[in-house]
């Protein structure tokens, strides 16, 4: 009976396997909750903590008008979106650069082995007994990285835009940024 039992845990648990790394590698610092329209000055500093960098817009003004992020677009000479959100009708008075240790919290991350999953009809969990160790492992290796999320806010302290980045990264040597 014993055996019955733990051979049935220990099938379950292989079954699992992929759901169980997915969930693993797809953890970190969640910020999901920041990306809403609404959400304030306050909730971002309360979740992520002091800013490492801000810069104040008098007058406030579009995002996709200020410094920093007409740095970023023409080096990067990528569109707005998906890269950068921003919400039409506000106006951004403040842009603000957090710094997180570790990685941020990305669905993304998992979609590896969940396809790999349906592409092997879950065979790929019975073969593959490393699937939760490497996830647990990439977990590990990626603990010290630093991670960095950029938001515009406006006079009110209300969220006008976000960038999953530090969207200083173009602003050495663009002209036109103070």
């Amino acid at each position: 009976m014993k055996t019955s039992v733990i051979l049935v845990c220990c099938a379950s648990l292989v079954t699992v396997a992929g759901c169980i790394s997915s969930v693993i590698i797809s953890g970190g610092k969640p910020y999901q909750h920041l990306q809403d329209a609404g959400v304030t000055e306050d909730e971002v500093r309360a979740c992520l903590g002091v800013p490492v960098w801000s810069q104040k817009h008098v007058p406030a003004v579009p995002v996709l008008v200020t410094p920093e992020y007409r740095a970023w677009s023409v080096a990067t000479n990528r569109p707005p979106l998906p890269c950068v959100r921003y919400y039409f009708d506000k106006q951004a008075a403040l842009c603000e650069v957090y710094r997180i240790q570790g990685p941020l919290a990305d669905k993304k991350r998992a979609e590896v082995y969940v396809m790999m999953l349906g592409a092997t009809f879950f065979a790929a969990e019975i073969l593959d007994p490393f699937l939760i160790p490497h996830a647990v492992m990439w977990r590990n290796e990626h603990a010290r990285d630093v991670s960095w999320l950029t938001f515009w806010f406006d006079r009110d302290g209300t969220c006008s835009g976000y960038y999953v980045g530090d969207i200083r990264e173009t602003l050495i040597g663009f002209q036109g940024f103070p």
